[in-house]
C-alpha cells in the first residue's frame, strides 16, 4: 500500500488534530498510536520537505524554459551633447543637447527545436522529481512502521522478562527455604541461582533493546 500526501500540505490521519502540531518522540510508554507517528513523520521529516522543494525547483525551471517563446521588449533612452562650429562668433551655448529614446520588440520564431527539447527535458525532470516524492514518502512510512513495531515488540519482551525474573526469584526463595529445612539438596539452590542470573541478564538485554528502539 502506498501513502501519498498532497503537494501543498498534508493529510491528517489517526486521532491527531491538524490544529495541534505534534512534537517530541515516542517514549517508553507510547502516547501516540501508529497513525499519529506517521503524521508526525510526514509533516516534519526533512527528507520529504527537501523532495517537495526539489520538485518546486524543477517546476519553476519549466517556466523559465517556456519563457523563451514570449516577446521581448527593449526600451532605451539617452542624452548627448555636440559642440557645433563656433567660428561664426556666436555667444550662445556652445553645446547642442540631443535627447533620444528607442523601443523595440523581438519575438523568437524558430530555433530549430532547441527550446522544445529543453522543455521536454525539464518536463521529464519535473515528473521524476514528483515520483521521487512518492518514493521518499513511502520510504519514511516504512521506516516509521518498522521502528514502531520494533518498539512495541521490545516493550512486550521487557514485560515478559520482568515476569520471568519475578518467577525465578520466587523459585529461588522456595529452593532456599526447602534447603534450609532439609527437604531439598543444595543443588536445587544452585540451579535456581543460575536460572535467576540468566533471567536477569536477559532482562537487561530487553531493556537495552527498548532504549535502542526509543
Amino acid at each position: 500500500t502506498q501513502y501519498l500526501i498532497p503537494t501543498e500540505g498534508y493529510m491528517p490521519v489517526g486521532g491527531a488534530k491538524r490544529d495541534n502540531k505534534i512534537e517530541g518522540s515516542v517514549s517508553k510508554s507510547p502516547e501516540y498510536d501508529l497513525a499519529d507517528c506517521l503524521e508526525l513523520a510526514l509533516v516534519n521529516n526533512p527528507k520529504i520537505k527537501a523532495a517537495y522543494a526539489n520538485a518546486a525547483s524543477y517546476k519553476s525551471r519549466r517556466g523559465q524554459v517556456i519563457s523563451g517563446y514570449t516577446p521581448n521588449i527593449d526600451l532605451g533612452a539617452g542624452i548627448s551633447r555636440m559642440k557645433p562650429d563656433v567660428t561664426s562668433g556666436s555667444k550662445t551655448d556652445p553645446y547642442t543637447r540631443y535627447l533620444y529614446g528607442s523601443i523595440g520588440v523581438t519575438q523568437l520564431v524558430y530555433d530549430f527545436g532547441v527550446i522544445q527539447n529543453q522543455w521536454t527535458i525539464s518536463k521529464l525532470d519535473h515528473r521524476a522529481s514528483i515520483d521521487a516524492i512518492d518514493v521518499t514518502v513511502n520510504d519514511v512510512i516504512f521506516q516509521v512502521k518498522d521502528a514502531y513495531y520494533y518498539l512495541i515488540l521490545a516493550l512486550q519482551n521487557e514485560i515478559v522478562m520482568k515476569e520471568t525474573v519475578e518467577q525465578f526469584e520466587r523459585c529461588h526463595r522456595q529452593a532456599v527455604g526447602f534447603y534450609e529445612v532439609g527437604l531439598k539438596p543444595k543443588i536445587n539452590v544452585t540451579i535456581s541461582e543460575v536460572n535467576l542470573s540468566d533471567a536477569r541478564a536477559k532482562l537487561i538485554e530487553a531493556q537495552y533493546e527498548v532504549d535502542k528502539a526509543v
